[in-house]
């Protein structure tokens, strides 16, 4: 259960606002079928009421969304959700994107993969799909087509872009600072310590 704050009117769309500071959107058409009055409790059955009159503003939001750029699913859903879609609606609008081939979180992550290897190791780009929201499996698998061979020229070029600068230190303080560099971009121990050797 969840109680209305705050209700307001913009370009036809009613946003009910609720203690917790959810704001739900609704199209005041729709919500003349089912209003809801500032102090009013709402329960699951509302909100899958919404959800039904919701879903084909929900999948068009989330069709334009991606028309502007490819997005993971959680980030997809995180921006239906802050336009003020209801998480059932949400819900369908993605499954019926998967289902039509339109997310395809493995793709991202290959992509990341592809565009990172030559700049940055391993861990690094673990990292960045993690933000992206992608499934560890599924961004593991992805991490198959980075090779060894792939990480040690990157840290390769990476080590050539520093060498300059450190090369007046002292042997043992230049290879910490280039270890160091290297560690920054998420490059495995054991590339560092094999192109250092180098």
């Amino acid at each position: 259960m969840a109680t209305v704050s705050d209700i307001s009117e913009r370009k036809g769309v009613k946003l009910i606002t609720l203690e917790s500071g959810t704001v739900v959107r609704v199209r005041s058409k729709h919500f003349d079928l089912k209003p809801v009055a500032v102090g009013d409790s709402i329960d699951k059955s509302y909100i899958d009421s919404l959800a039904a009159l919701q879903f084909n503003d929900c999948y068009e939001a989330a069709l334009s969304i991606l028309d502007y750029s490819a997005k993971t699913e959680k980030e997809l859903r995180g921006k239906l959700k802050l336009n003020g879609y209801v998480k059932p609606a949400v819900e369908a609008s993605i499954e019926r994107l998967k289902q039509a081939g339109l997310i395809d979180d493995m793709l991202i992550a290959e992509r990341i993969v592809k565009c990172a290897s030559d700049k940055t190791g391993v861990y690094a780009i673990k990292r960045k799909l993690a933000q992206k929201g992608i499934a560890e499996e599924t961004g593991q698998e992805a991490l198959f087509q980075l090779t060894d061979e792939q990480q040690l020229a990157a840290a390769k070029a990476v080590i050539g872009k520093y060498q300059k600068r450190y090369e007046d230190l002292p042997e043992r303080e230049r290879r910490a600072k280039l270890s160091q560099a290297l560690a920054r971009r998420g490059f495995a121990w054991s590339v560092i310590s094999t192109v250092l050797s180098d």
